[in-house]
C-alpha cells in the first residue's frame, strides 16, 4: 500500500466516520463545531478524534483545530474555546 501521507485520499473524506456538527456562540459570535473520527487505512496509525471549531469574526473565520478526544489536546481545546474574544480593530 502507498505510504499514508495523503495519498489515493481525498481530504481523508472516505476515512472519516461518526461526526456531529453543532451550530452556537463563541464569544457573541457565530461558530460551529464539529467532530469526527479519523480511521485511516495504515493499521500503523490509530484511528484517531478529530475536533474543529469555526469562529466568525468582523476580519474573517478563525478556525481552532484539536486532535484527540481526551487528554492534554481536548483541555486546550475547552480552554481556548471558553477564552475566546472577538474584537474589531
Amino acid at each position: 500500500m502507498d505510504s499514508f501521507q495523503g495519498a489515493g485520499l481525498a481530504n481523508y473524506g472516505e476515512y472519516t466516520s461518526d461526526s456531529h456538527y453543532n451550530k452556537s456562540k463563541v464569544a457573541s459570535s457565530p461558530a460551529l463545531e464539529m467532530d469526527y473520527r479519523l480511521s485511516p487505512p495504515d493499521f500503523q496509525i490509530k484511528p484517531s478524534r478529530h475536533r474543529r471549531l469555526a469562529v466568525v469574526t468582523p476580519k474573517g473565520t478563525v478556525v481552532l483545530s484539536a486532535d484527540g478526544s481526551e487528554g492534554p489536546a481536548s483541555r486546550t481545546f475547552k480552554l481556548a474555546k471558553s477564552s475566546m474574544k472577538v474584537t474589531s480593530f
